[in-house]
This record gives structure tokens, sequence and C-alpha cells, in this order.
């Protein structure tokens, strides 16, 4: 799953999600019900059981394009009846960033546009300004 972050109207911040299950163990009683009021009844019955917690997190890939660059990716794969995946969003974007590694692509030229553009950035990007030289 992506989920597309617009920084302006001409920049896009993509990151890929995955979705991570864990299990986890739940005490479940069965009271008997109360006149009182805020009152628990006693536990009549009390058993343990394991419910499964899915959430999505994000596994590392960014991707920052144009708008135009989108559009142009999603116009090439909808015509040769493909899905967009993370190879697409590589080879279309300015510049991104693999789990655990660094900036590839344009890092450095990406991260001056976004300068000049004055474009505020998410923090999940801020690595990618370490790319700009002093010369700036």
């Amino acid at each position: 799953m992506y989920k597309t972050t617009e920084l302006n109207g001409d920049w896009l911040v993509i990151e890929e999600y995955g979705t991570v299950k864990e299990s986890k163990r739940v005490l479940i009683q069965v009271r008997e019900p109360t006149s009182e009021r805020g009152r628990l009844g006693r536990v009549i019955e009390e058993f343990e059981d394991v419910r499964e917690i899915k959430r999505e997190e994000p596994t590392g890939f960014i991707a920052i394009m144009t708008a135009r660059q989108y559009n142009l990716m999603q116009a090439n794969y909808e015509r040769g009846g493909c899905s967009v995946g993370i190879k697409g969003y590589m080879r279309y974007s300015n510049a991104h960033k693999m789990p655990g590694g660094g900036w590839y692509g344009q890092p450095g030229q990406t991260a001056r546009k976004l300068v000049r553009g004055g474009i505020a950035c998410p923090k999940q990007i801020d690595s990618l300004f370490h790319y700009i030289s002093d010369e700036c």
C-alpha cells in the first residue's frame, strides 16, 4: 500500500506501507449484571483468548516526484495493464530512498529544487537535504 502526500501543487512524496500482524493474549471476563451504577458484578466466567492485531507501518521506501511525472507514470502503467510497484516509482521519481539505505537517483538536485521553491517538507525526507553541497 502506498500513501501519497502532496507537498505543494507540484511535488509529491510517496511512502510504502506494509501490514504487520501481531498476536496478543487477552483476558476475557463474563460478569453478572449489577443494579449499582459504575460497579462491576461478580465474575461468572474467565478465559484467555489470542487476538490478531493488524496495523500499517512504513517499510522505509520513499519516492519524491512531481505531479507531472506521477500522472505520466500512472498513464503508462495503465496503458500496459500493470499495477505500479516499487520499480515504477524508482524509475519515474527524482529521488528515492530504499529501506535501510540512502537516497538514490538525483537527491542533491531534488533537494535544491525543493529549497528554491520554499516547500515545507515532512520529517521522513529530512535526510535528503544532506546531499546539498555548500555552493547552494
